[in-house]
């Protein structure tokens, strides 16, 4: 049996504002252990509601931008109720609790770091100047248009390694071009508040063979109507390569951390949710 939206007021323990309808349980738990624990889990309902529909519009457009927005809405709604901390004064919150959120629960989400976003940035950006050409050289890009794969990137942990050992350190700003950091600032701010991918400079995926399923990949888009071999030997792959992730993959990433943080609320027994 389920209750109306009408039927869930405040003094009902189903009502979760903002939530939207959750399912009474049947049978109704006959001791106070099994309504807590009720409590704890009932909310996630909503959130796999979320997933289905996300699956449905992929069904229709596997390049769905309305899946990509509701995946990226339901990822950060998930992190900020996780990892929610009211004295944290740290810059950038809603993007440090969705890294946080990829790293602790979705276990196929390996973090990389983009290296060619991070030139990117400190290109964009003068103070950073100094430190393309040994990131550059330490991490080198191919050419010639060649296809990059997310393995050429080094892992987050290991890129901080190499950086804090440099002189000057590489900054901490740079650190937000890891994998994390990019699903957030180009599949999901610019999808929220644009309705457009990366800001319009969305990466189209190319497989080579239909068992080379990338998750997340690179691919290269010319600028120039200029298809000589100077020009394709001389263009920057800064410029030309553009980092995307398959849309499928960010409804596994949801899958993935929704059924891990409902383990982890019932490990810890807490009620991640506000009534």
């Amino acid at each position: 049996m389920s209750g109306s939206p009408a039927d869930q007021t405040d003094d009902h323990p189903c009502c979760l504002e903002g939530l939207g309808r959750i399912t009474w349980p049947d049978p109704w738990p006959n001791n106070d252990a099994d309504v807590k624990r009720w409590r704890i889990t009932a909310p996630y309902e909503f959130f796999e509601t979320r997933a289905t529909l996300i699956e449905r519009l992929l069904v229709h457009n596997p390049d769905s931008i309305d899946a990509i927005a509701l995946a990226g809405i339901a990822l950060g709604s998930l992190s900020e109720f996780r990892f929610r901390d009211p004295t944290d004064r740290a810059p950038d919150p809603n993007q440090r609790r969705f890294r946080m959120l990829l790293l602790q629960h979705c276990s196929s989400f390996v973090n990389r770091m983009s290296i060619p976003e991070v030139l990117r940035m400190i290109r964009r950006d003068a103070q950073y100047r100094a430190f393309e050409a040994p990131i550059a050289s330490h991490y080198p890009i191919a050419r010639v248009f060649q296809m990059r794969r997310a393995e050429e990137d080094p892992l987050a942990a290991d890129f901080r390694t190499w950086a804090s050992s440099q002189s000057p350190p590489v900054p901490d700003a740079l650190f937000a071009r890891d994998y994390a950091g990019c699903i957030f600032r180009l599949y999901r701010n610019p999808v929220i508040h644009e309705l457009r991918v990366a800001n319009g400079r969305e990466a189209h995926y190319v497989g080579i063979e239909p068992h080379d399923e990338r998750p997340i990949f690179y691919s290269n888009h010319s600028s120039s109507a200029d298809s000589t071999i100077e020009a394709v030997r001389d263009a920057d792959p800064v410029e030309y390569m553009r980092f995307g992730v398959q849309p499928t993959y960010l409804l596994t990433l949801l899958r993935e951390a929704i059924s891990s943080v409902r383990e982890w609320a019932l490990t810890n027994d807490v009620d991640l949710f506000p009534r």
